[in-house]
């Protein structure tokens, strides 16, 4: 057990050292804070000039690049700029025509409070005759013993003029179809 301990100890030692260990006299070598050293590669001439064509090649890209880009965000802006505007403006018409509600709404309330307005009840649907209905059915009745469409029917009464029993629209042939099928 002890000689256990004793190389579990030395080899503690040897990590502690080499950890420790910086070589600062190699040149291949470089040591950083922690003290572990890593090779440095130097870089083969040729890779540095290709790699130097490739920029000198690509810079002028790379500027019209950067170029639109930054014409890009300018117009970005502009747009932002002019896009706040408009909502400031929309606020502040909104804001007025909001006041002058609220002030056309007080002097509404203020005239109504004054003298209450009465609304006149609406006319009773306008209905023809008794008589008249009686003739318009006749006719619907006549024109379709003689074979008439309900089309033609409709047609026939809208060019006399004759109104609905409504009093409103035009007369339809589902109407005059309707009309028929009641009269059964």
């Amino acid at each position: 057990m002890n000689d256990f301990l004793k190389n579990l100890r030395q080899r503690e030692k040897q990590q502690a050292e080499r950890n420790n260990r910086r070589p600062y006299n190699n040149p291949q070598y470089r040591g950083n804070d922690k003290g572990n050293g890593k090779k440095v590669v130097a870089p083969k001439l040729e890779n540095v000039e290709r790699l130097a064509g490739l920029m000198s090649d690509s810079l002028p890209e790379l500027m019209v690049v950067m170029t639109r880009m930054a014409e890009a965000g300018e117009r970005r802006a502009e747009a932002e700029t002019r896009k706040a505007d408009a909502i400031e403006r929309v606020a502040t018409n909104l804001e007025s025509l909001l006041r002058m509600t609220e002030a056309v709404e007080s002097r509404l309330n203020a005239d109504t409070a004054r003298k209450a307005v009465e609304i006149p009840p609406l006319p009773p649907a306008v209905r023809p005759p008794k008589a008249d209905r009686d003739k318009v059915l006749a006719v619907i009745e006549t024109m379709r013993s003689e074979g008439a469409t309900y089309g033609q029917i409709a047609d026939h009464l809208e060019s006399e003029h004759i109104p609905t029993f409504s009093g409103k629209g035009k007369w339809h042939a589902q109407t005059i179809h309707r009309i028929c099928q009641e009269m059964k």
